[in-house]
């Protein structure tokens, strides 16, 4: 009962991640937000990819192919469907088809396999078309047909495989409604034939075709955990449930051996570890390759000319193994670390070739064994936008942006312009540099301050025209320094920053074309979370985290000096905090509890400081980011703890809190402001595909279509 009860909940969590995914999907343009609460009902969030580079995720079993010359083609999925190939010189990459899924769920990996002319073929879905899709390369480019479609109330789901048979035939085996199907290509057409619906069959399948050009399958059966083996012959179909020992069959993959018998490896996920299963006369051998995880097994099984087993997977820790059976047992040889999915090849002369997606690199890797050794290169990487986001909107309320895209390590600038988002380089900033910060002042004028780790520096970068001019305003240390700026009075700028060599707090505005440079607070390590605001008569304000006593902290200039005075100091608190002066002249900060996990926010009085609580819910308040409405009210965006964009807004009665994004690692590095109607726009960076992402609340009354989100 229990072994059921957990199945029946891992499969619901498939589905569940599934949809997550596809919100994730659709968001990926400028669409609304699917399925997220809403402050009032006249308005709806809606959101925009701002800078979302290319996303390779999803491998499959059969996703690497070798031509006669033994030089690898992979086809692989995420945002769009690739194809990349080496021609002996160098990588070549093409974009076959957008963003391949399976209606309302992951990505789907695609299936490639080469003819004997070495042309390429593909089986992959297409979700926006609601379609099985079959591609092939031809000399004059891709053709891709319609295998098989969908109605409305039905869905492809997840795995598509594809073989093809002695006449370079496509046979396709797929997943529809739960139930198994197969497809292959005659002179008359595409024959389709059901093979299974006994039980539920989403993820998990894969295709091998004998001598005799019939198909071999196995699969996962959703509703028993069994791994089940399906074959054709002249006499039909024969369906067996090859393996129910345990909860199990995940992750399969299929070869046949020159004698037509089927040899599988899958995953026991009841008994941690990677099977294997070959078909003799009397029936089916089970036997243990190693040690493996659920999300980590990922195998894939080639046989040799010699009828031996070669197998690739993800064991422990997302350990990538390649793994032989000789007379012995089992020869195991790790050849990578922290890999999702594995896709095998074996060359003339029985060499490994694998492709894998390596985490570290986010992108694409190929690995093959020469002689003893591995050799490993990058194919494909995906970009990582949006850390540090910075938000600011003009006079008619167009979002500009800076942030830092890792890959390239450089400061970008985006603004919206005209519905779509315009990307444009500023400045180098260095492996762990960025901490961007942008200006708007009132005459347009756009300045971003930012940290470059290579020189160590504070810089100061100014838009002139089409181009930015950047300047260094002090050297700050190699280790990092978060950076803050505000227009003063007389058309220049304020910059303070953390010059982490001294560990302090320090502030600088130019004055005859120098920079005056001073420190705001002696005590303790001051300044490595801090914020920066100025009043209606010019006054810098800062707000800044002071880490020896894990205070938060404010500062003032008298017009001589700084006047300082601790806010908060109870626990660990005062990081991610986040300034502004009201009209009054008084101070307001958002900030993150870190003792209690909380949001917190201090307003300035005549009595000092009044502190509450916003939200408290989970851990939350990391990367708060703060406004203030014209009646005066706070509005504070934040992130939650394992991934979540929250928004708070004060009321005359409270805090009104709202979730806008749950997924796994969104909502860092959020940035806040409000439009001419008091409406939010937030800026965050999405970690799960690593993009700067950007959502704003939209009241019917603006001109912009909407579809109204819901669950």
């Amino acid at each position: 009962m229990v072994q059921e009860i957990e199945r029946l909940l891992r499969n619901r969590l498939w589905r569940l991640a599934g949809l997550l995914a596809a919100t994730l999907l659709l968001s990926a343009g400028q669409l609304p937000v699917q399925g997220l609460a809403q402050t009032e009902q006249t308005a709806t969030w809606f959101e925009w990819c701002a800078d979302c580079p290319k996303d390779n995720f999803e491998l499959g079993d059969r996703s690497l192919a070798l031509d006669s010359d033994d030089h690898p083609h992979v086809a692989y999925a995420g945002d769009e469907l690739y194809y990349a190939w080496y021609d002996g010189l160098s990588w070549q990459i093409e974009t076959i088809a957008p963003a391949p899924g399976s209606l309302g769920a992951w990505p789907s990996p695609a299936s490639l396999a080469l003819d004997p002319q070495n042309r390429p073929h593909l089986g992959f879905f297409d979700a926006e078309s609601r379609a099985l899709r079959y591609g092939h390369k031809t000399a004059t480019g891709w053709l891709l047909e319609t295998v098989d479609t969908v109605s409305a109330d039905q869905q492809f789901t997840f795995d598509v495989a594809i073989a093809l048979n002695s006449t370079g035939k496509p046979q396709l085996a797929y997943f529809k409604q739960g139930a198994l199907w197969y497809a292959f290509l005659t002179e008359d057409g595409w024959q389709r034939e059901q093979v299974d619906d006994s039980g539920w069959f989403e993820f998990h399948l894969s295709l091998a075709m004998d001598s005799a050009d019939e198909p071999h399958m196995s699969y996962y059966d959703h509703n028993g955990g069994d791994l089940k083996y399906a074959q054709r012959s002249k006499a039909g179909w024969w369906v067996e449930t090859l393996d129910s020992s345990a909860w199990l069959g995940e992750y399969n993959s299929i070869a046949v051996d020159s004698d037509d018998r089927a040899h599988v490896t899958y995953l026991d996920f009841s008994n941690s570890q990677l099977k294997y299963a070959r078909q003799t006369g009397a029936g089916w051998t089970t036997s243990v390759v190693d040690a493996a995880e659920w999300f980590g097994g990922f195998s894939s099984l080639v046989i040799d000319g010699q009828d031996r087993p070669h197998v690739t997977y993800a064991s422990s820790n997302k350990a990538a193994k390649y793994a032989t059976l000789g007379a012995a047992g089992w020869q195991i040889e790790p050849f990578d670390q922290n890999v999702w999915y594995t896709s095998l090849a074996l060359d003339s002369a029985d060499q490994a070739h694998i492709a894998t997606y390596g985490w570290q690199e986010r992108g694409l890797l190929y690995t093959y064994l020469a002689g003893d050794r591995w050799v490993q290169s990058i194919v494909d990487t995906t970009g990582d936008s949006g850390a540090y986001a910075s938000l600011a909107l003009d006079q008619s309320d167009r979002p500009h942006a800076a942030y830092l895209d890792r890959r390239s390590q450089q400061v970008n600038y985006a603004r919206l312009d005209g519905g779509a988002w315009q990307i444009t380089p500023v400045a180098a900033a260095g492996p762990t540099g960025g901490f961007t910060d942008l200006g708007l002042d009132d005459a347009g004028g756009l300045r971003i301050s930012y940290f470059d780790s290579e020189q160590g520096t504070v810089n100061l970068a100014s838009q002139m025209g089409q181009n930015w001019i950047t300047e260094t305003v002090a050297f700050a240390g190699y280790a990092g320094s978060s950076t803050a700026l505000a227009p003063d009075t007389d058309g220049g700028v304020y910059l303070s920053y953390y010059d982490s060599q001294l560990g302090t707090l320090r502030f600088s505005r130019k004055r005859n074309g120098q920079w005056l440079d001073d420190s705001v607070d002696p005590n303790g390590d001051t300044g490595s979370y801090q914020a920066m605001a100025v009043d209606g008569h010019g006054t810098p304000h800062l707000s800044y985290y002071e880490a020896g006593q894990g205070d938060l902290r404010y500062a003032v200039w008298s017009g001589s000096k700084w006047l300082t005075e601790t806010v908060a100091f109870a626990g660990d608190v005062g990081r991610f905090n986040d300034l502004v002066v009201d009209e009054a002249g008084a101070a307001h900060i958002a900030y993150y509890d870190a003792s209690n996990g909380d949001l917190k926010y201090a307003r300035q009085n005549m009595n000092g400081w009044q502190v509450s609580t916003v939200d408290a819910v989970a851990t939350v308040g990391a990367y708060a980011s703060l406004a203030l409405d014209s009646g005066g009210y706070a509005h504070i965006s934040y992130h939650r703890a394992g991934g979540g964009l929250k928004y708070a807004r004060q009321t005359a009665d409270g805090w009104s809190v709202q979730t806008i994004r749950t997924s796994w690692k969104s909502g860092a590095f959020t940035a806040l402001a409000l439009d001419a109607q008091d409406d939010p726009q937030i800026t965050y960076y999405d970690g799960d595909h690593r993009d700067l992402r950007h959502v704003q609340l939209l009241r019917w009354k603006n001109s912009l279509p909407l579809i109204a989100g819901g669950q």
